[in-house]
């Protein structure tokens, strides 16, 4: 019997056998072609293979660890269509007259190294080394058949970490990774407890050994004797009472309210399982996105009607559509505007989604909330637009709840500054944080790393933060946050002191968040 400390990133407590996992090392063999056009046409054929999977990636993920999380698989297709990767390796195929493997090889070297300082080499080389798998006729999946497995690996890249059965992986231990790397951040969504830096964990007499992960503390136990595995199981059985205790207990009248983000019914189920106390953000772009279309009329009446029923009664916030550049469907309309103005240059397709979301109103407690609003006059025309529709809807008589509320997301600079404005004009507000920190500090939201976040932008946050509370409860009205940061633990207790009302978050965090509230 033996330790290993590692560094402490999740909680939880398991045990299992050490299973390890060990990436094939491609040795990519440098081969002189002939017929170049064949050699291009691999490549661009890898790439939509490529494409194809990551697109099937993302919409399985989404369930999974939540749209923010699964947007990384977007930028994946991002970089595999970015123009200057393209060219070279291409322009590297011609020239050189070399096998595309051995192009993809060297060119995505070197955008690993021009994309280390932004932390996104491993994105490089995850996607580098799909193209290679495709190109090589290799398997993809990352198949554990062995249940109550511990996980044992050099690291992981994101794509190996989202294909773990939470139900057969009883824990990750990592020689290597990084506190805010991807594959971290899925495990911890997945509910899968994790230990990364563990040095010596890799060692070959480790291989199928007995061992038990406590990622409360950090620590790895190999060949634990009776005595040390007797008391493990009598911590996990505390720990999982304590949450089953947490999951019960109330925040108590007057205190601020935990919901859930979600962009599917399966994710409603969870968020229930989770004790959300609503639903502060539906995701409704996020259907169209799993069936590659803008879906009926019918099919979204049907979904949100699904979505209420099954919260029985507590408030679900339909986010009416915000599609981007990583949220984009082929044939959709431009993507030159986003949220509320993409749906009045897309008037038909915005008027049948608050078609559907009128007629679900009447099967429970339903919200409505555009997105990416900068100014009154943008409020105005979006709520006339609802009455519109309610005009049709009498005229058809189709039953709807007259006084389903209306909120707006302010996720811009200039929304904050006329917060006090959008408030007397709508029944509640949201702040997503993702986008405003990314349009207030001009920066790419994947650049956001919690190691550095404190001392260069939440001090600027707050206060913006402090002005929206401010503005809205002036006028009587209440506020959320809806963005990442609602998930981080660490900042809870200032979002108390703050005043903000409303949390809402991946569900999967909402028990660390209410530890908080009632420590």
């Amino acid at each position: 019997m033996f330790f290993i400390k590692g560094i402490r990133v999740s909680e939880g407590i398991s045990f299992g056998t050490l299973r390890f996992y060990k990436r094939e090392l491609r040795d990519v063999e440098k081969k002189r072609i002939v017929d170049e056009k064949k050699e291009l046409d691999r490549f661009q054929d890898a790439v939509a293979v490529a494409m194809g999977e990551l697109q099937v990636l993302y919409e399985s993920s989404v369930s999974r660890v939540g749209q923010e999380n699964a947007v990384l698989f977007g930028v994946h297709q991002m970089i595999l269509e970015d123009v200057e990767f393209v060219e070279e390796v291409e322009a590297m195929i011609v020239s050189e007259k070399v096998n595309a493997e051995y192009a993809i090889y060297v060119v995505s070297k070197k955008y690993e190294e021009l994309l280390r300082k932004q932390k996104r080499a491993e994105d490089m080389r995850d996607v580098s080394g799909r193209l290679l798998r495709i190109l090589e006729k290799q398997e993809g999946e990352l198949h554990i058949a062995q249940e109550d497995v511990l996980l044992v690996a050099d690291d992981l890249l994101p794509s190996e970490t989202i294909q773990l059965d939470s139900k057969k992986i009883r824990g990750i231990i990592l020689e290597k990774g990084a506190p805010t790397s991807h594959s971290v951040i899925f495990a911890k969504a997945m509910g899968i407890p994790i230990v990364i830096q563990a040095e010596g964990i890799c060692e070959e007499k480790m291989q199928g050994a007995y061992a038990v992960l406590n990622a409360s503390e950090g620590t790895v136990c190999v060949s634990p004797n009776e005595e040390i595995l007797a008391d493990v199981k009598e911590k996990q059985k505390a720990y999982e009472e304590y949450r089953v205790l947490m999951h019960a207990k109330n925040i108590g009248e007057g205190g601020i309210r935990l919901c859930a983000n979600v962009g599917s019914l399966e994710e409603v189920s969870v968020a229930l399982e989770c004790g959300a106390e609503g639903i502060g953000l539906v995701r409704s772009e996020s259907f169209c996105l799993r069936e590659g279309r803008v879906l009926t009329e019918e099919e979204q009446f049907s979904i949100y009607k699904e979505m209420v029923q099954k919260m029985g009664g507590k408030c679900v916030v339909i986010r009416t559509w915000d599609f981007g550049e990583d949220k984009q469907i082929d044939g959709l309309p431009s993507m030159e505007q986003r949220g509320i103005q993409w749906c009045f240059e897309n008037e038909e397709i915005f008027k049948t989604q608050l078609r559907a979301i009128l007629r679900a109103s009447i099967y429970g407690n339903l919200a409505i909330m555009f997105p990416m609003v900068t100014s009154l006059q943008e409020v105005k025309k979006a709520k006339a637009m609802i009455e519109c529709v309610k005009k049709e809807l009498e005229t058809e008589k189709v039953s709807f709840d007259r006084e389903m509320k209306v909120g707006v997301m302010i996720e811009t600079p200039a929304a904050v500054l006329e917060s006090r404005e959008l408030a007397k004009h709508v029944d509640f507000v949201s702040v997503g944080t993702n986008d405003l920190l990314q349009y207030t500090f001009a920066r790419n939201r994947l650049e956001f790393q919690k190691e550095n976040f404190y001392e260069q932008y939440y001090s600027t946050i707050s206060k913006m933060l402090q002005m929206i509370v401010e503005n809205v409860h002036a006028e009587g009205k209440k506020v959320s946050i809806c963005g990442e940061l609602a998930a981080d633990a660490t900042l809870t207790k200032d979002f108390v002191k703050l005043g903000i009302d409303e949390l809402s978050m991946a569900a999967n965090a909402i028990f660390a968040v209410k530890e908080q509230l009632i420590k």
